[in-house]
């Protein structure tokens, strides 16, 4: 090594000119090291100047040219006319809820011999209720699911650099619509959607069963009713109301003009592909495929991402992705290695409301719902109607049997229930179905784009899914979003099959056949759809996708992100050219070990063809059998 003097640089350290600006930030990296041998620079030193620069990698970011698109999609759900609408619904709920209160307090009861009336006053309320539990939902899934982008998309003013780390993009766990609430919504300091994530958790799981109580119906005469309302459930529903129409306000604030980086809805595969085409961040996620969602978070959390338009290259061409800032250098210091823990990790399903055991209970105790109600017909309770005392006594406690108490019992605790299964089982099946299909369609057999990576259900609402799964015929999905949608339809009918009606020495629950047997063909429907509800082999996986890295980890070096399909750099392209694109090649996807681009064996999914010499390029692998991971990385290292 030629002897330099301190605070120079070494003249011959590249083999290639070195750009001015990458030297700059060559001193800027040494600075403050010491000098051991007191001659010059210290390996360590050369060694991070010497770093090979490759000019056609370089990337710097710019807003969006003359003639180019605006990158402010949002999904209609969170587009400002949508969110008025819901505060529009919220504040109307509030004022009805204000008006009956006021009305009862100034006149003690509402009194209406309507039939018409006294249908709306069992039904109106839990429709009310679950018309907001499905918005709420909805809002707060669509949310979750654009954060990640929008933080990709954040200002890159000095002190917000925070906005772009990997803790709150690619590895943001907001995709997830059935774990609204956990601990890693607010460490990635997603404020906003970690407080509407926990109102999906709570309070929105109460909503519907205190609809259907805080209403008291009492038979006044042969053909009225007198309407009592329940001051503190009213209450509670206002204040719940209110926070809701607030939360919406703050969404509207948050969101107005605020970029969200994207062209159109990432809702496929080949959607988020496409945005890593041609990036500087792909070798971040080597060797992620084996580790499990908390390594791939550590491993990437401190990694700065942004999703926008850049110059790239020598030629400084307009390019549209994701990246990190750059001016060519290797980026050698990987954040992690493909040396993993040492432990069996088969295929599986990870979502907890799935698992075997989860699934055994629901059915055990749908099975013993379905017995109570045959018991029920059978003894004629059903028909006579139940008559309770003033007092009863459970497991020895005596408990005063109010009309309210009595209510709370028969109508507000069975709508909870009701509610609570729903969102649990078949929501959950609903959503794990339409994010595995793609996975399902990439098994055993290597298919087209159109059976796996150009499928996008988890944008799409319930109805919309079964009809567009029934036209693919994707019968488990078009089952279960059937089933997830009709499922609200039953805490409406849990809430209106009793009516409780107080006598001077007792209370009579009495029931409405026709209800009740509804709620019979729905226990069984639900009963004999347990089996479809529990995820195959086939739709099991390694690691449940969460997250943007959850996919990338899966095909970073694999062929399918270097297809030029997902070349879209020019200014007119869409989504509908990159599909027209896959449908011309007419390539076929598997999942397995493929064989990637570095010439090693990866885990993951990538375009299935011969390769001379090596076979397959991508090998699949029986879910039936165990792997064991420190085999898997051997084996995948050596490119078996």
């Amino acid at each position: 090594m030629t002897e330099q003097t301190s605070g120079s640089l070494p003249q011959d350290a590249h083999a290639q000119p070195t750009p001015e600006p990458v030297l700059q930030s060559a001193r800027d990296e040494i600075k403050g090291i010491p000098d051991v041998n007191g001659k010059g620079y210290t390996q360590v030193e050369v060694e991070k100047v010497e770093k090979k620069i490759n000019p056609d990698n370089a990337l710097h970011a710019i807003e969006p040219k003359e003639g180019y698109n605006k990158l402010d999609f949002k999904p209609i759900i969170l587009r400002a006319p949508f969110l008025f609408a819901t505060i529009f619904f919220f504040l109307a709920s509030t004022a009805s809820l204000i008006t009956l209160l006021h009305l009862t307090k100034t006149r003690g009861s509402i009194r209406y011999s309507s039939n018409i009336a006294h249908f709306a006053t069992r039904y109106i309320p839990t429709v009310v209720g679950t018309i907001t539990t499905i918005m709420w939902r909805a809002i707060a899934t669509t949310l979750g699911r654009m954060t990640p982008y929008i933080s990709l998309a954040a200002n890159r003013n000095p002190g917000r650099e925070h906005h772009s780390r990997g803790y709150r993009t690619v590895t943001a766990d907001c995709m997830a619509p059935v774990r609204y609430f956990t601990a890693f919504e607010f460490a990635s300091r997603h404020w906003l959607y970690s407080t509407v994530a926990f109102s999906v958790y709570f309070p929105l799981a109460f909503v519907t069963s205190l609809k259907s109580t805080f209403l008291i119906v009492v038979p006044h005469g042969e053909s009225g009713w007198d309407i009592r309302v329940s001051q503190p459930v009213t209450a509670v529903l206002i204040a719940i109301y209110l926070y809701f129409a607030v939360l919406t306000c703050i969404m509207v604030i948050r969101l107005w003009n605020r970029p969200t980086g994207l062209k159109w809805d990432p809702v496929s595969i080949a959607d988020q592909v496409a945005l890593f085409h041609g990036s500087n961040v792909l070798n971040d996620f080597n060797g992620l495929e084996l580790g499990s969602w908390s390594a791939v978070r550590d491993a990437l959390s401190e990694r700065t991402y942004r999703l926008g338009y850049w110059e790239k290259g020598a030629d400084r061409k307009v390019w549209y992705g994701i990246g990190r800032e750059s001016n060519g250098e290797e980026d050698d210091d990987l954040p992690h290695t493909r040396d993993v823990p040492d432990y069996y990790h088969p295929y599986r399903v990870t979502f907890i409301q799935l698992t075997l055991p989860v699934m055994v209970f629901w059915a055990l105790l749908l099975l013993f719902g379905i017995i109570g109600c045959i018991y029920g017909l059978a003894s004629k309770r059903i028909q006579r109607g139940i008559i309770l005392g003033n007092t009863i006594t459970v497991i020895g406690y005596r408990i005063n049997m109010s009309q309210g108490t009595a209510t709370f019992l028969f109508r507000g605790l069975p709508t909870f229930l009701s509610q609570v299964y729903t969102a649990f089982l078949w929501y959950s099946a609903d959503r794990f179905c339409r994010m595995s299909q793609a996975f399902d369609g990439m098994y055993k057999e290597a298919q087209p784009a159109s059976e796996n990576i150009l499928l996008g259900y988890q944008s799409d609402l319930p109805f919309v899914v079964s009809i567009k799964a029934a036209m693919n015929s994707h019968w488990r999905i078009a089952h279960l979003s059937a089933m997830s949608l009709l499922a609200n339809i039953l805490p409406v009918l849990v809430g209106a099959v009793f009516t409780v009606t107080p006598g001077t020495e007792n209370i009579t629950i009495r029931t409405s056949i026709i209800v009740f047997y509804a709620v019979f063909a729905f226990l069984c429907l639900y009963f004999i759809s347990i089996p479809i509800a529990w995820p195959p082999r086939r739709r099991r996986l390694p690691r449940t996708i969460y997250t943007i890295a959850d996919i990338i980890s899966f095909c970073y070096a694999s062929e399918l992100v270097m297809d030029p399909a997902f070349d879209l750099q020019r200014k007119e392209d869409t989504r509908e050219h990159m599909e027209c694109k896959l449908f011309l090649e007419e390539h076929k996807y598997l999942f397995g070990k493929y064989l990637g681009t570095d010439g090693k064996r990866h885990l993951g999914f990538s375009i299935s063809k011969k390769v001379e010499g090596e076979g397959q390029s991508v090998e699949w692998i029986d879910p039936k059998q165990t792997i064991r991971r420190r085999k898997m990385v051997s084996d995948v290292e050596a490119g078996e």
